[in-house]
């Protein structure tokens, strides 16, 4: 597990494109800053002490696609629940929204500006009841999506 996460804590998977589309990574950084303000661990790989610049290829290329693989699944099986940003599209943010929905049966919110390309057909057509898709189009919007989720469907 990553260093700085407390046990106690409701851990939070974000999700984002990393290597994909970044024209949302702001969101992505916001979705990620307003996990911690509400008092979550946010499970990241830019979050925390080591955090990765997205602008840095030599810094995303540290690590094999393996290490990734694994460093992500075992976040995500410690995960309480997932957030994922899709206004761009990420091959890698879609494998763990399935994951969390499908293996791990854990509440996700997808967040998506409309601004961005069209939500996958895959996520917009799911009817999981643990699948909670919002549009949004400012930060207030994500705040508010992100309390909402994390006080309704985590600290029940």
């Amino acid at each position: 597990m990553k260093e700085g996460i407390e046990l106690n804590k409701t851990r939070v998977y974000c999700a984002g494109p990393i290597r994909g589309n970044r024209e949302f990574r702001r969101n992505y950084q916001f979705i990620i800053e307003t996990v911690h303000s509400l008092g979550a661990s946010a499970l990241s790989e830019i979050a925390g002490p080591q955090t990765l610049d997205l602008n840095d290829t030599q810094q995303l290329e540290k690590m094999s696609d393996e290490d990734i693989y694994n460093r992500d699944i075992k976040w995500l099986e410690s995960a309480d629940c997932v957030i994922a940003e899709l206004s761009g599209p990420s091959i890698g943010a879609g494998f763990e929204v399935s994951y969390a929905l499908f293996v791990k049966k854990i509440p996700v919110l997808v967040l998506f500006d409309p601004r961005g390309t069209r939500l996958s057909a895959m996520i917009a057509g799911c009817r999981d009841d643990n699948l909670i898709i919002k549009e949004y189009t400012d930060n207030t919007e994500i705040i508010e999506y992100v309390e909402e989720f994390i006080n309704q469907k985590i600290q029940r």
